[in-house]
């Protein structure tokens, strides 16, 4: 309740990851968005995103779809009342296991599981994306376009900014221990920004998991990646209890 007071004082616009990526290509991002994110959970979520709420904010939460309907977590109805409280439900994988480790066909696997059940649990097909423990590549990432999202959030633990890759938006770790100094602090934009977004692992890494034993499942994708986001101005985003935001990001709970 602490953190949800200071960011409602803090003058800030809170924005769904979807809303938020959408107004960074039509260049119309507001001055001070912040982006509230939640990686998974359960019962303990779904009382924060009330609160939220009840504090007349927004988030986004990234569920992993094979755990729906799992004792303690998300089931169908839990998703629908998250709905209808404003906040969006993206997508981690179906599995929750880090993409940038499996073999090519395993991740185009977990990309479309997921996109298709939440379709199937929500009634709508989620347009963000989370890498699953932050684990991504550049082949993960043109996967994860070709898969129909339009942004997906990273963590790297900096500030976003409109200037930040929309398929690897930065954010900063929030958690329940986390000093209302540091907050407050990341709301005034105060913190180091994210750098040109870099690809991580290497060449050797990438001809490793290609090597890999294809997986069973090889369904047919094929988007053609925009491009990362480009534009000015201060930082200023805001990202989840991973938050992502142009000009501070507010972290993951």
């Amino acid at each position: 309740m602490r953190h949800c007071a200071l960011i409602a004082a803090s003058g800030r616009q809170a924005l769904t990851v979807s809303k938020y990526a959408a107004s960074l290509r039509a260049a119309t991002a507001p001055a001070n968005p912040v982006i509230i994110t939640f990686d998974d959970g359960g019962v303990e979520t779904l009382k924060a995103l009330r609160r939220l709420a009840e504090t007349g904010l927004t988030a986004t939460v990234f569920v992993t779809s094979s755990r729906v309907g799992d004792p303690g977590y998300f089931n169908r109805t839990d998703l629908h009342r998250i709905r209808g409280l404003g906040i969006e439900i993206g997508g981690s994988g179906h599995t929750g296991r880090r993409l940038d480790e499996l073999a090519r066909t395993d991740v185009i696997a977990e990309l479309t599981l997921s996109r298709r059940r939440l379709a199937v649990a929500t009634g709508d097909e989620p347009r963000t994306f989370a890498y699953p423990l932050g684990g991504y590549d550049l082949s993960v990432r043109q996967l994860v376009i070709s898969a129909g999202y339009s942004s997906a959030c990273a963590v790297r633990d900096v500030l976003s900014h409109p200037a930040d890759d929309r398929f690897a938006l930065a954010r900063l770790t929030v958690e329940a221990n986390t000093p209302d100094s540091r907050l407050r602090a990341w709301l005034e934009g105060v913190g180091r920004p994210a750098p040109p977004p870099t690809v991580p692992r290497t060449h050797t890494h990438r001809l490793r998991r290609a090597a890999r034993p294809p997986g069973l499942f090889t369904p047919r994708l094929g988007q053609p990646d925009p491009g990362p986001v480009t534009g000015t101005g201060d930082p200023g985003g805001l990202a989840s209890p991973d938050l992502s935001w142009p000009s501070p990001a507010l972290p993951e709970h």
